[in-house]
């Protein structure tokens, strides 16, 4: 995974910017 802004897609599918989240998978 690239840091920098670039946003992550959880299991449900949900688009979350990475702001230090430390929950997705």
């Amino acid at each position: 995974m690239s840091k920098g802004g670039m946003r992550i897609k959880f299991n449900n599918g949900n688009e979350a910017p990475m702001l230090g989240l430390g929950t997705w998978k």
